[in-house]
């Protein structure tokens, strides 16, 4: 027979039944670990109330989990000139990159955008496309999962079959890229199949793209004194921009490296400001960088994700939601950015079809915030029939 409960009753009480196997009090200076949290005493808490988000006017009250900002995005923001990075490493506690990254994390797996497969800067992207031959949709994705006729150590990173529509995808041409930033460019009779990242791996993205450089330059490991250009992601214009790495996973973060160009114009990277952001898009650290070829940045974050007493469950608690809210953060960024690029756009000039595009990019961007937040609302509903009805 089902109990209805009152809402976050089972929570607080299985919450208070973890803490309470804490008995030796004593042999602990102020806190201890528990299926991966922090557990900070009430007099500790007092003490350094700084330390911890405890509500206005509030208590402790008990025990309180704690756990230490952890960081799921790494942002470069340059407002002064181009905003130019040859590498950048992030590092876990484990003293492990997890930026890093390459065709090692490509997926087999495709998204449809329709059009000719360009970069932003309207090209083919660097490296060149590669002709497959009238083959048909099936074959040229064999051809890219493969890699076919690309050069050792390179990459198929989106196919696309020209003239499909007319030809219904048989026996029509193929032709397979290597710029990981390549995407429909909303042309008529094409499309062009991107190819995904696994799920959990890094994922670069950049306000824009200076002629043949990608976001992913910057997270592929290679940092050399001597690389010829282009070997930097940089972007288009000296009014600067942003470049930014979802790392994949949630990241005790403890040490950044940044490598800056290495043939000349360093200069360009004085002023950039490092952000570490949380999965909820909060900035938990900034560091503005210098000149200089490689800079390090240590990092310890003091500040920790902690509560008063805990009076209901709430959606972080729920991975199902935490994916969810993820997908609407940076949905609602790239909106945010497609409109203020329409701005950009109408005060430069720029012939109409860009503009089209743009506001056909901007349509579509709300579309999908408006279907994820339906997607929440029906999981909300149903996590909250699963979590106050218990047998």
């Amino acid at each position: 027979m089902s109990k209805t409960i009152n809402h976050g009753e089972y929570y607080i009480k299985n919450r208070k039944n973890q803490e309470s196997g804490l008995k030796d009090k004593k042999n602990l200076e102020h806190e201890t670990v528990l299926e991966g949290f922090n557990i900070i005493n009430r007099k500790y808490q007092k003490k350094n109330p700084e330390k911890f988000l405890i509500p206005d006017g509030m208590d402790p009250g008990q025990e309180v989990m704690c756990e230490v900002d952890k960081v799921r995005f790494v942002k470069l923001s340059q407002t002064t000139n181009f905003l130019t990075i040859q590498e950048i490493e992030v590092y876990n506690e484990k003293g492990e990159n997890v930026a890093l990254t390459g065709g090692n994390n490509l997926d087999n797996k495709y998204k449809l955008t329709k059009g000719l497969c360009r970069t932003d800067y309207g090209s083919a992207g660097y490296p060149s496309s590669v002709y497959q031959g009238k083959i048909t949709v099936s074959e040229c994705e064999n051809a890219c999962n493969k890699s076919i006729g690309l050069s050792k150590g390179e990459y198929c990173t989106a196919y696309e079959i020209a003239g499909e529509e007319k030809t219904k995808g048989e026996n029509a041409t193929c032709w397979t890229y290597r710029d990981p930033s390549v995407t429909g460019n909303g042309s008529r009779n094409e499309m062009c199949r991107v190819r995904e990242r696994m799920q959990g791996t890094p994922i670069a993205t950049m306000s824009s793209q200076y002629k043949n450089t990608d976001p992913y330059m910057a997270i592929n490991g290679i940092k050399d004194d001597n690389q010829k250009w282009p070997n930097s992601a940089c972007t288009a214009t000296r009014r600067g921009g942003w470049w930014e790495v979802d790392l994949g996973q949630e990241v005790n973060v403890k040490k950044i490296v940044v490598y800056n160009r290495p043939d000349g114009s360093q200069e360009r990277l004085n002023g950039t400001i490092v952000s570490l952001i949380d999965r909820n898009h909060n900035t938990v650290y900034k560091k503005t960088l210098n000149s200089e070829r490689k800079q390090i940045i240590n990092v310890e974050l003091q500040k920790q994700n902690c509560g008063g007493p805990v009076i209901e469950k709430n959606m972080d608690d729920y991975d199902e939601l935490k994916n969810i809210q993820l997908e609407f953060n940076r949905e609602l960024q790239e909106y945010n950015q497609a409109i203020k690029d329409l701005v950009e756009n109408e005060k430069s000039g720029k012939v109409n079809y860009v503009r089209w595009r743009y506001i056909d990019y901007i349509n579509n961007s709300y579309k999908k915030l408006n279907n994820i937040i339906n997607t929440m609302y029906d999981k909300i509903m149903e996590l909250t029939q699963e979590d106050i009805i218990l047998n």
